[in-house]
């Protein structure tokens, strides 16, 4: 796992980043699709902040902590990203249902996309141009059902764009009653 270690406005002795260094690599007994961790120390009002965000294939998992012991807060932080990497463990060992057994849906009316001002003027067109407060960029690597439901769980959002590497069109999980949906836009 590489992990690349900053700081805010102060100095960080090598001791300290070893034994942070140590605690993440415990990690990867919850996962062995870990790539990378970037972990940030900062000082905060008289506390000891730590922000560690773990890159798996997928998703990121991210843990902060601020307590009087940059010690303390590894070990919080450390703890808190464990329990993430255990509950997606448990996930993803229950069994997965068939692509044939999740219920699939065809959009209709989806933007074709392109420029700024071209979608400016579909918005437009489609009476969203005030509505739209937020816009989220996501990954454009295909990758795996499993994984764009991992990505999902992680991020606490109920839903997930992706580019499917299976059949290379952009498709949609997300959270219904009887489990996972994916939608799957027909060309």
């Amino acid at each position: 796992m590489q992990i690349t270690v900053k700081t805010k406005n102060l100095e960080v002795e090598k001791e300290l980043k070893e034994y942070a260094e140590k605690k993440l690599n415990k990690l990867k007994k919850y996962s062995d699709s870990i790539i990378s961790a970037d972990l940030t120390f900062s000082t905060e009002r008289g506390f000891y902040m730590v922000d560690i965000n773990i890159h798996t294939t997928g998703a990121v998992f991210r843990g902060e902590e601020k307590t009087a012991d940059f010690h303390a807060s590894i070990d919080s932080a450390v703890e808190k990203l464990e329990k993430q990497l255990k509950k997606q463990k448990e996930k993803l060992r229950k069994p997965v249902k068939s692509l044939e057994n999740i219920p699939y849906a065809v959009p209709d009316g989806i933007p074709a996309g392109g420029n700024a001002q071209e979608e400016d003027e579909e918005l437009e067109n489609l009476g969203l141009d005030e509505s739209i407060t937020v816009i989220r960029r996501t990954n454009s690597k295909p990758i795996g059902v499993k994984d764009a439901i991992m990505d999902m769980e992680s991020r606490g959002h109920g839903f997930s764009v992706f580019i499917n590497s299976t059949n290379g069109r952009v498709n949609v999980v997300y959270k219904c009653k009887k489990g996972y949906g994916l939608i799957d836009p027909i060309v």
